[in-house]
């Protein structure tokens, strides 16, 4: 009887533990959304400089993962990245400095005697990565416009644009490409003068993809993603949440916004 009383408890325990396990399963409702950040544009990738701004997005009831590996873009729910303009509005745009456009613009030391783009053959130049449209791209297309190329010059490869003006203020570099709103802002601390600039013009945000939408954490303007990234600002120059970003991301806004 007490053998059949033990056993009797122990399937009513296990029963219990089993019913538990299902409702606090059945509470999950969606694993956290993937959040693809662009390695090419100048912003960092250190690992704890993605957890203060996923901290920063969870505090604010949005959790998500963050991934700058290009394998992992394709699964993402939400990409940052630049874009043609022609390519469309993102979900949320990136904020800069100024409010200025994404073009690009290259610089010298106000001490220079040029004054054209092709004076910069034989020189040596600063560049971001390959895969970088506003530090890499863009400026070649305008290099090549002037009847230089790559092949002209020697290219100093930055990953991020402080890397880059250092290289140009220390007199590694003979020139160097910013787009406009860190250009405006360094060259009027540094005497430094614009060669040439682009006409195209980029677009920086967060993306989302179809899966998104569907996301409880995605839905509508007041939704917490969508708030915590509203809200974001950089605090200071080593902002750990913002380091992710290109030195130019001030902030997001709604598409329609100013």
């Amino acid at each position: 009887m007490v053998r059949t009383l033990v056993v009797r408890i122990s399937l009513c325990l296990w029963g219990a533990w089993w019913a538990g396990g299902a409702l606090v399963a059945s509470e999950i409702v969606e694993p956290k959304p993937l959040w693809w950040i662009s390695p090419h544009e100048g912003g960092g990738a250190k690992p704890h400089h993605q957890q203060a701004f996923s901290h920063w997005l969870a505090d604010r009831g949005c959790p998500v993962r963050i991934s700058q590996t290009g394998a992992d873009k394709s699964d993402a729910a939400l990409v940052f990245e630049v874009r043609p303009l022609a390519a469309g509005m993102p979900w949320m745009v990136a904020d800069t400095e100024g409010n200025q456009p994404l073009t690009v613009r290259w610089l010298v030391k106000g001490s220079r005697s040029v004054k054209h783009l092709a004076s910069l053959e034989g020189e040596r130049v600063a560049l971001l990565g390959k895969a970088s449209l506003l530090g890499h791209q863009q400026p070649v297309r305008l290099l090549e416009q002037a009847g230089v190329t790559l092949t002209d010059v020697t290219v100093f490869t930055a990953s991020k644009y402080q890397g880059a003006m250092a290289l140009l203020l220390h007199g590694d570099v003979f020139a160097a490409a910013f787009p406009a709103p860190l250009a405006t802002k360094w060259s009027k601390l540094n005497e430094l003068v614009t060669l040439a600039e682009s006409d195209a013009r980029l677009v920086a945000g967060v993306w989302l993809s179809s899966s998104s939408t569907k996301s409880q954490w995605m839905e509508g303007k007041q939704g917490p993603c969508a708030q915590g990234l509203l809200a974001m600002s950089r605090a200071s120059r080593g902002d750990a949440k913002m380091q992710v970003f290109p030195e130019w991301l001030t902030g997001f806004r709604w598409p329609n916004q100013r």
